[in-house]
């Protein structure tokens, strides 16, 4: 027992002097290196192949000729946003926006959702149509890569349909 007692003191005060003449320093993430494995890969030949580059970022989407800033995903979700506030407004005023002002106040104030309004053509101050879930309100300036264009409807639904189904589709005519 005495033995066992007087070697733990030993290891203890051996594993305190460890440490004496080192700093210690806080930890911070951003001084920690990163490490990365370029492994190479075998394949079942044995032949060694070289380290696979990183997927590249998707690329934003084309609008006409341009490229769009956003993504799809955060597009997509603007526009639902800017349906469902150009519903809110037709359900309470019973007719489409004047102007953005009158929209502003139904969608909630976001980058993202002001940005997707520099891809939109918008009929602001047109009369209520007469077949609101068929009549375009505003669109994507130009189809995207699988040539489809982005519309919200006057009765505020938000879809993608193709090229030629939009150019037969009635537009609301805005005041210019």
């Amino acid at each position: 027992m005495r033995a066992t007692a007087l070697m733990l003191i030993g290891l203890l005060a051996i594993g305190a002097g460890c440490n004496k003449n080192k700093e210690r320093k806080a930890w911070k993430p951003e001084e920690q290196p990163v490490a990365k494995a370029e492994v190479p890969l075998m394949n079942p030949g044995g032949i060694v192949q070289p380290p696979q580059e990183q997927p590249k970022q998707k690329p934003k989407s084309l609008v006409g000729n341009i490229y769009r800033t956003m993504d799809d995903v955060d597009f997509d979700a603007a526009m639902k946003n800017i349906g469902l506030a150009v519903q809110s407004h037709e359900i309470q005023n019973n007719r489409l926006p004047k102007n953005m002002d009158e929209l502003a106040a139904f969608y909630e104030k976001n980058a993202r959702i002001i940005d997707a309004f520099k891809w939109l053509e918008v009929q602001w101050g047109a009369p209520k149509p007469a077949d609101p879930a068929n009549t375009v309100f505003m669109n994507e300036i130009g189809p995207d890569r699988a040539n489809n264009r982005a519309v919200i409807l006057a009765n505020g639904t938000y879809t993608k349909i193709p090229e030629e189904q939009f150019a037969k589709m009635p537009k609301a005519q805005g005041k210019k």
